[in-house]
C-alpha cells in the first residue's frame, strides 16, 4: 500500500505481560512478511511494571521471535499521540483508554472488531483519509456484537496460552494482510 508515512499501531492490554506483546510481535512479523512498513508498539493500562510472561517468551521464540522489551510499558501520552490506532485486546480495555485519554478515542478500536472492520485503501487514498474513514465506524464497548474479547491467559496453563497466542496471530496476520492488500 502506497503511504505519505507510515501507520503507527499500538496495542493495548491488562499488564502488557502477554496479549499485547504477543500482538505487536506477531504483527511486526506479519508486517515485515508482507514487505510493509508500519511502527507497532504496546503497553498496559495498569502503571505497575512486570516481567514479560515466560510462555510468551517461549512461543515467540519457538518462531524465531522475541518480544520488543522484557517488561511492561504503561500506557503514556506520549504512546497515545504518537499511535495512529490503538488496539486493545478487550472492550473493557477500550472504554479504559478512550476514558483516560479522551482525545483518542477515535483510534481505539477492540482488535477482534478492527479486523472485521478493516479495508485495503483505495490507490488515490492517503493514510490521513483512510485513518479518518476508520474512525468514523461506529463502536460501543463492550458491549458491540462484533467485538470478541479475548481471554487473558495470566494463570491459566500452556494450551491456553497457546491457543491465545495463535487466535492474536491469526488476528494480526489478517490485519496486516488488509494493509497491504491493496486498492480495493
Amino acid at each position: 500500500v502506497p503511504q505519505d508515512r507510515p501507520l503507527c499501531i499500538l496495542f493495548i492490554c491488562t499488564a502488557n505481560v502477554c496479549r499485547s506483546p504477543l500482538a505487536e510481535a506477531f504483527m511486526a512479523k506479519h508486517v515485515r512478511a508482507a514487505g510493509a512498513t508500519m511502527q507497532v508498539a504496546s503497553a498496559s493500562v495498569h502503571d505497575q511494571i512486570r516481567s514479560t510472561h515466560p510462555l510468551v517468551i517461549q512461543i515467540l521464540s519457538e518462531q524465531q521471535l522475541t518480544p520488543r522489551r522484557t517488561n511492561s510499558q504503561p500506557l503514556s501520552n506520549d504512546l497515545v499521540k504518537a499511535a495512529d490506532l490503538i488496539v486493545t485486546m478487550t472492550g473493557a480495555h477500550a472504554i479504559s483508554v478512550a476514558g483516560k485519554f479522551r482525545d483518542s478515542r477515535a483510534n481505539v478500536f477492540v482488535l477482534d472488531h478492527l479486523v472485521q472492520l478493516m479495508r485495503p485503501m483505495a490507490a488515490n487514498e492517503t493514510l490521513d483519509d483512510w485513518l479518518a474513514d476508520m474512525r468514523r465506524q461506529p463502536r460501543m464497548y463492550p458491549n458491540h456484537p462484533g467485538a470478541q474479547d479475548i481471554t487473558d491467559p495470566v494463570d491459566k496453563d500452556e494450551e491456553t496460552f497457546r491457543s491465545i497466542a495463535a487466535q492474536i496471530d491469526g488476528l494480526t496476520e489478517q490485519l496486516a494482510r488488509s494493509f497491504v492488500s491493496g486498492p480495493a
